[in-house]
């Protein structure tokens, strides 16, 4: 007994070092890089640019339904209970169910661009912006599925180098195409071409890893394994939708009071302390979580 709680303690403070360093240099990575670009674009367009993926952000909260919560709950129970060749059949449905509310949650962003430009921004200029961000939604959605999984798997270096693969992409693209002349649609392309660049990786990362295991005759029914996660992860969701839809509000407040030089200047300020603190609590929450599926009753009365 003392022996697994050895372990899982073990586990646990790997898996952390992990997801707290990784955390802190894309962290540091998506800080720079939202400077800079802040200061290449000016205060009005960073603003016009910080705007434009309010609404992608805000439609990709639609994509959870929970599914990631369940990825790492089943994918660490099933792995400390010795059944492998149950963890392929959970990821790929997860990831199938999250690709494709992604591919319908990125057609609903590129139809209603105009809406939401209008309606929901008051800049009817930024629709054009909004539908080259609406592809972003459905790899960001296959993004955090992966590096759900790899907690799950007790891979939180493949988390964490996803992370950063997708702040690197993003930093280098945006800028570049910034510098190039390209100003918001370069940044928003940029934004875009991140989580393209991280869920291709991601995936065949997590690929890699679950190649070898095999599904066996007692595997159960797609129908089973979609309830089995969307059951399990609905009501987490909905804490996930309610804190989610609280900055996005804030931004749409802004888009309706303030300026587009406004907006970018106060964004500009908070990019460091808004980026840490979002991804810290997020990545610890899903460690945390991740190591107490592998305890028994018996584990924790003790």
């Amino acid at each position: 007994m003392a022996d697994e709680l050895v372990k899982v303690a073990e586990d646990s403070a790997r898996g952390g070092f992990f997801l707290v360093s990784g955390t802190a240099l894309s962290t540091v990575i998506m800080a720079v890089s939202s400077i800079l670009i802040g200061r290449f674009l000016g205060p009005e367009l960073y603003g016009q640019y910080t705007l434009t993926i309010v609404a992608p952000q805000l439609l990709f909260l639609f994509t959870d339904l929970g599914i990631n919560q369940g990825i790492i709950k089943f994918t660490a129970s099933l792995r400390s209970k010795g059944a492998p060749n149950r963890i392929l059949e959970i990821i790929k449905y997860g990831l199938i169910l999250r690709a494709s509310t992604g591919i319908a949650i990125s057609i609903i962003n590129y139809a209603l661009a105009d809406f939401f430009a209008s309606l929901l921004l008051q800049r009817p200029d930024l629709a054009f912006y909004i539908r080259i961000a609406s592809i972003s939604v459905l790899f960001q959605a296959i993004f955090t599925t992966a590096t759900s999984a790899f907690v799950g798997l007790d891979k939180t270096e493949y988390s964490a180098l996803t992370a950063n693969i997708q702040a690197t992409a993003k930093a280098i693209i945006s800028i570049g195409l910034v510098l190039l002349g390209f100003s918001v649609a370069g940044a928003v392309i940029g934004y875009a071409a991140g989580y393209v660049v991280a869920a291709v990786v991601g995936t065949a990362l997590l690929f890699f890893l679950v190649r070898g295991k095999q599904k066996n005759q007692n595997s159960n029914s797609v129908s089973d394994d979609l309830k089995i996660l969307i059951w399990y992860g609905a009501l987490l969701y909905i804490s996930v939708l309610l804190n989610g839809c609280i900055p996005l509000y804030q931004n749409v407040v802004l888009a309706i009071f303030t300026t587009d030089a406004d907006i970018g200047n106060y964004k500009a300020q908070q990019q460091i302390s808004l980026h840490l603190c979002q991804f810290l609590q997020f990545q610890s929450r899903q460690h945390f979580f991740r190591h107490f599926q592998n305890l028994t009753p018996q584990q924790t009365r003790k």
